[in-house]
């Protein structure tokens, strides 16, 4: 145990001996520097006072008085200020009329038992005219897809009847036009034959 508060001390005193005289006064000027700006500071009364005092009109009696200065026009109600600018914008408080309206409309429209629901919905009927409606709209589709079916039909046996009389009519001419090519390729071949056949008179 003597040994080592011994080293320690020895550590110490030559730790001392390797710093300069200079750099201690430095040190010694900042530390007193720091302490006299502390000291002579009014934040730090002011600091002290709050920490004495935590509530500045705690048994004063008096109305309490604001700790900064307000940016907006006191509009009243419960903080006496709007929270948010946009609340006192024309657009947001016709919506806010208009929701207002609605809300009554709906108290206006408002039924007390299941029956008048019913009632309501008889007078009203949306949904009944929109499915008559829409039957209709079914049933004219269905109608003009048949009568262009019907059309489509029509015109395509009548183009089928126009093609065969054109066969027919041309059928004649094309077996006439085949004779003749028959007729001209067998003679070809008999003249054409005959100079390549050997000559039986010699």
């Amino acid at each position: 145990m003597k040994d080592i508060i011994s080293n320690l001390l020895t550590n110490i005193v030559s730790n001392l001996k390797k710093l300069q005289l200079k750099q201690v006064a430095i040190v010694m000027l900042a530390g007193f520097l720091v302490v006299f700006n502390t000291a002579c500071s009014s934040k730090v009364a002011d600091a002290t006072n709050a920490v004495s005092n935590p509530n500045p009109y705690a048994g004063q009696g008096k109305v309490q008085k604001e700790m900064y200065g307000a940016v907006q026009k006191p509009a009243g109600g419960m903080n006496n200020y709007n929270d948010d600018a946009k609340y006192d914008s024309k657009a947001t408080q016709a919506q806010s009329k208009k929701y207002v309206e609605r809300a009554q409309g709906n108290l206006k429209n408002r039924v007390d038992s299941p029956q008048e629901a019913v009632d309501n919905l008889r007078q009203k009927n949306p949904l009944g005219d929109k499915a008559q409606e829409t039957a209709g709209n079914i049933q004219k589709s269905a109608e003009k897809l048949q009568k262009d079916f019907a059309k489509g039909t029509e015109r395509g046996i009548s183009n089928i009847k126009q093609n065969a009389d054109r066969v027919s009519d041309a059928a004649p001419q094309v077996v006439e036009q085949a004779k003749q090519n028959a007729k001209g390729a067998g003679k070809d071949l008999i003249m054409g034959g005959s100079k390549d056949l050997p000559n039986k008179n010699m």
